[in-house]
């Protein structure tokens, strides 16, 4: 996650827990909890096994927690954090920190230059650009590269990683069990005093990042002009990467307010799951991460996304294939309709759902289609997409989406469909939770977005109590024309 952009990243994931919640059965989570007395949340499940542990940290901060001119700076730490701290990924802290110091006062300079816009002068902004970068070099003599990495591949870790979201940021690392206390020194190292470095050149990473990803991606200027238009009152409408823009604004001063902000204890959470005893845990979590002060909770993501504010088309020609999109604003994640959008998921995607059978299979006019309920923080979304088969087969693959969503709310569904969607993600969700990593992210996901993973068990009664009458209620409801925002991406003709 740290090597692409996770713009779309945890689309599976949502899709994953979207699916794989069930009807009642027999299962239970035995998970040991407690709070650091700086009130960080620890979660443990014991599984002796294997003598491994998945170590998961979640900080309750994503893109939409950024404010305006500063977008980009979630996921920017996703590549900070790991450049070291004081400690690790230098030999001479104290010879880096007076040519930081140097770079930053030239970098407010350029920032401030930059910011006159069509006054600025280009002259000085090049210079001052080279100059922060030729200090960046000189500071390399001090740096140890990729030092966190280095230590974790030789204490026998695996799949060292983060990754980012609109409302979350996760760091995962698997070690083994009697490396435990190895994960808790380094974690709560560079959680507590992050060194920055190589700032500015990595800024040119991320800018490269999102050329790539997003501008030279035919699909790219499409998915951002959706999102914006989807979302225009709500920060889930600005990519997770942030614009070129404000990544080209961003200081190092900017990134240390964001930490200090976002990243405190009583906004983040450690989820572990493996070879471990609980009190063990606890005790090491308190004397290492305990040692990090708490302040003031961050204010929260106040921004949300009024339905039925009228129909919002997008349109645009790229070389691509052909797309339509449609996209209802629903509401947070958790809340009681999120459960019967989920099980609305399960009844029109899949091979076997309703869109693949009428769209590819008996009307031949798509290649592909998917239906996902989309849960955030503060607003929602359930998102539909179709592929054409035709480069003008927009309109009726349009047509067809819209008329499977009326069905739904006109119609009730069968008993036997219903029950079928349900056994599926039960199987899913049994498949699942036997691996130590997923079971982290998922009690993870729930805290962020719940405050509590036991919601991952209430979601699971909640989608066995769903019935055709709510199915029918909730499509009423979520699926209007005036709530709804319509995606056409149209294959450029090809000259031959």
């Amino acid at each position: 996650m740290r090597a692409a952009c996770p713009t779309r990243k945890w689309a599976a994931l949502i899709g994953i827990l979207a699916c794989l919640t069930a009807p009642a059965w027999a299962w239970t989570l035995d998970v040991e909890e407690t709070t650091l007395s700086n009130g960080m949340q620890v979660m443990v499940v014991e599984r002796h096994h294997v003598p491994l542990v998945s170590c998961q940290l979640w900080v309750k901060a994503g893109s939409a927690n950024e404010r305006p001119g500063a977008t980009g700076l979630a996921h920017f730490h996703e590549h900070l954090m790991f450049k070291g701290t004081q400690a690790i990924g230098t030999t001479d802290y104290a010879a880096e920190a007076a040519l930081m110091e140097r770079q930053d006062a030239l970098a407010e300079r350029l920032s401030a230059e930059m910011g006159k816009d069509v006054r600025a002068d280009l002259e000085l902004i090049g210079e001052l650009r080279e100059e922060i970068l030729q200090l960046e070099q000189e500071q390399r003599e001090y740096v140890v590269p990729s030092h966190l990495d280095a230590i974790y591949a030789d204490a026998g870790a695996d799949g060292l990683n983060a990754g980012t979201s609109y409302d979350l940021t996760m760091y995962t690392v698997t070690v083994p069990a009697n490396r435990l206390e190895l994960w808790m020194w380094l974690e709560s190292d560079r959680f507590s005093s992050p060194v920055f470095r190589e700032f500015y050149s990595e800024r040119q990473v991320i800018q490269e990042e999102r050329k790539q990803t997003l501008e030279d991606d035919p699909m790219g200027p499409y998915n951002e002009l959706l999102d914006m238009v989807t979302f225009p009152e709500c920060t889930y409408g600005r990519e997770i990467i942030g614009t070129m823009r404000d990544i080209s604004m961003l200081t190092r001063s900017d990134a240390y307010s964001f930490f200090a902000e976002h990243y405190v204890p009583n906004n983040m959470a450690l989820v572990l799951v493996g070879d471990v005893e609980a009190e063990d845990v606890f005790a090491m979590a308190e004397r290492y991460f305990g040692r990090i002060a708490r302040v003031s909770d961050p204010e929260p993501n106040r921004s949300r996304q009024r339905r039925d504010i009228g129909e919002r088309r997008v349109r645009l020609t790229a070389q691509a294939q052909p797309r339509v999109d449609i996209r209802y604003i629903t509401d947070t994640f958790g809340s009681p309709d999120d459960a019967v959008l989920d099980v609305i998921g399960g009844i029109l995607s899949g091979e076997s759902g309703r869109l693949y059978k009428r769209l590819v299979i008996d009307e031949k006019i798509a290649l592909g289609a998917s239906a996902m309920a989309h849960g955030r923080m503060v607003s929602g979304s359930f998102n539909l997409s179709a592929v054409p088969a035709q480069r003008d087969g927009h309109a009726a693959v349009e047509t067809v989406l819209v008329d499977e969503l009326r069905r739904l709310a006109s119609e009730p569904v069968a008993a036997e469909e219903l029950e079928k969607v349900k056994k599926q993600a039960r199987a899913g969700l049994l498949q699942m939770v036997r691996g130590n990593d997923m079971l982290a992210t998922m009690m993870g996901y729930y805290w962020v977005y719940t405050g509590d993973w036991r919601e991952l068990m209430a979601t699971v009664d909640r989608i066995a109590a769903v019935t055709a009458d709510d199915i029918q209620e909730v499509a009423r409801r979520y699926f209007v024309d005036s709530n709804r925002t319509v995606g056409w991406l149209e294959a450029e003709e090809v000259a031959e």
